[in-house]
């Protein structure tokens, strides 16, 4: 277990705001329990169908620039006075994006206990024949090293063939082992980007996450 992973870093620190919208319940430890958390306060930006939700425009901006947990929960505090650890209704939550997802779970991970880092790459399990630009937490388990959790498919809006909480190293690429596997030739470029920005893909974008997973 390397103990760097339970320090904070500025964007994972929760500051202050954390006591206050916990109220009375202490965070739960188990990554089962964060993960949940997690999952009850943040909307993804493209659930808005799904949940029947019309985001506001201001909110699809603000939210995509509030960069740190100090952010999202000062955002969080602002839209409701429900507790941290209950679910909240979608116009309640903080509009994210995987990252988000990533970060908030890492923070928590870290702020109880178990050590945990975000890891940029490519997710296999959202379109077939596809590698989805993608962030996840990893997180340290006993006996069992550095296991992948992709909070943001956790629970019942997403039906994944594998636990989000173990996800296999197949269905997640983290970017240098995508990086490998392009340039052995066991994997083609033109397949790794963002899918629902076309343009945006190849070899290049790879390259790029290789130096934002590191960092």
């Amino acid at each position: 277990m390397d103990s760097d992973y339970l320090t904070h870093s500025p964007y994972s620190t929760p500051g202050p705001l954390m006591d206050a919208l916990l109220g009375p319940d202490p965070l739960p430890r188990a990554p089962e329990a964060l993960a949940a958390l997690v999952r009850g306060v943040l909307l993804h930006r493209e659930e808005r169908e799904t949940l029947a939700y019309a985001v506001p425009e201001e909110r699809l901006r603000e939210d995509a620039e509030s960069r740190y947990v100090t952010e999202i929960l000062r955002i969080l505090a602002e839209r409701g006075d429900t507790p941290l650890t209950e679910e909240r209704a979608p116009a309640a939550r903080f509009v994210a994006t995987c990252r988000d997802f990533a970060l908030l779970l890492c923070s928590l991970l870290r702020e109880t206990g178990t050590p945990a880092r975000l890891r940029g790459g490519y997710g296999t399990y959202f379109q077939a024949g596809f590698h989805d630009n993608h962030w996840v937490t990893e997180y340290w388990s006993e006996g069992r090293g550095w296991v992948l959790a992709d909070a943001q498919v956790y629970g019942d809006l997403h039906d994944t063939p594998f636990d989000p909480l173990d996800v296999p190293r197949d269905a997640f690429l983290v970017a240098g082992d995508a990086w490998r596997a392009c340039r052995e030739g066991r994997a083609d470029p033109e397949t790794f980007g963002v899918f629902t920005v076309p343009e945006i893909k190849g070899l290049g974008l790879v390259r790029a996450d290789v130096v934002a997973d590191l960092a």
